[in-house]
């Protein structure tokens, strides 16, 4: 539970990072952890997240992609 805490954690603080290459993971970011206690829809939401990231490539991006 604490690796989940904190991933979420991550995921907030970069939601309002300006290190990404765009704007486009920042808004995927926030609608994911906007909606993270609802297991269902985060669930949804995760393979546009990750997408929106592998898109990116910024170096902030990899790190929450865990590369």
């Amino acid at each position: 539970m604490e690796h989940r805490s904190r991933f979420i954690r991550e995921v907030e603080e970069a939601s309002k990072s300006t290190s990404f290459a765009t704007d486009v993971p920042k808004t995927w970011l926030s609608k994911w952890a906007l909606n993270v206690k609802d297991s269902s829809k985060a669930n949804r939401l995760a393979p546009d997240v990750i997408g929106r990231l592998s898109n990116d490539g910024s170096k902030l991006a990899r790190q929450l992609l865990g590369f």
